[in-house]
């Protein structure tokens, strides 16, 4: 018989095993540690009873994150990511699905959003089985190493890429970052606040001139248990028209960051719109798209 719980600090080991041992031949994967996992779980609007736990006596064999998320223009969204399911009990995935998608109506939420990267076989079957949308293109992820990317000749890190600073950059960013309208600004300070707690930033870059933030993106260094360490790079973002050339300054500040470190394997998630600026580096992509649930129909 299988048996449903909801989070409790607990369970976190097992929830890493259990995503370690179902993730282990997927390509361009990454998920939190431990230490991740309790700053994202320690957050104010962190909701225990949206994590989902199927155990089978007393071991874990699948899971499945959800949240609500932010509402915009009177929408109410959420979120649920891809559900991990030992290979032994496949039929957990539907009756978990469905306590995620129940869960989230409870709450208010309209709409579901799921990321998926192209390609997957599961892709088809998943949407046709919960009634999701045929999906639209939300980034894409470069996975290459230090060593692929060639600096120019003449290259000198560009004076106008700093660091962010807590103290003086935080309500500029919040700014930027509220123009992508998935977020409320009670949620992305909130965010921004627990930066400082984090030690694996490597870098913080942004460009701001005056009163505003024209680019941001962050190197994350992840830790692969028994595994090669990597580094994140988020989608470099630039918040005003015509700024876009600033991209190619940004991202070699971060790669030079990066190649300081010693670690060398790099996945990067691109801004879709940008990608003529990665021309210079032959980066190849793995587009993701994001798969929408109409809970209102």
């Amino acid at each position: 018989m299988i048996k449903f719980e909801t989070y409790d600090k607990s369970k976190l080991d097992a929830q890493i095993e259990l995503i370690t041992e179902v993730t282990k031949d997927w390509s361009s994967w990454n998920y939190p540690d431990k230490a991740g996992l309790e700053r994202a779980y320690s957050q104010e609007n962190f909701t225990p009873e949206t994590r989902h736990y199927a155990y089978k006596a007393d071991k874990l064999v699948a899971f499945v994150s959800s949240a609500v998320e932010e509402e915009t223009d009177g929408v109410q969204w959420g979120s649920i990511q891809v559900p991990f399911v030992l290979k032994e009990f496949p039929q957990v995935e539907d009756e978990l699905m469905k306590k995620a998608i129940s869960t989230l109506k409870s709450k208010g939420v309209h709409n579901i959003r799921t990321l998926l990267p192209e390609g997957w076989i599961v892709i088809e079957r998943f949407c046709k089985a919960y009634g999701y949308d045929d999906g639209t293109l939300a980034f894409e992820l470069a996975s290459f190493t230090v060593d692929f990317i060639n600096f120019p000749a003449d290259y000198k890190r560009a004076e106008h890429v700093r660091e962010f600073d807590t103290d003086l950059d935080k309500d500029a960013l919040v700014e930027a970052f509220s123009t992508e309208k998935t977020q409320t600004k009670e949620q992305i300070t909130a965010i921004i606040d627990n930066w400082k707690e984090r030690e694996n930033i490597l870098a913080n870059a942004i460009v701001r001139e005056g009163d505003d933030i024209f680019s941001h993106s962050m190197a994350i260094k992840v830790i692969v248990p028994e595994g090669n360490d990597f580094v994140f790079m988020t989608g470099i973002s630039i918040y005003k028209e015509g700024k876009e050339e600033l991209l190619p300054d940004v991202f070699l500040y971060l790669m030079e960051v990066i190649k300081e470190t010693g670690i060398n394997e790099v996945r990067h998630g691109v801004v879709s719109n940008l990608k003529e600026y990665y021309e210079p580096y032959n980066l190849e992509f793995i587009a993701t798209k994001r798969y929408v649930l109409d809970l209102t129909k």
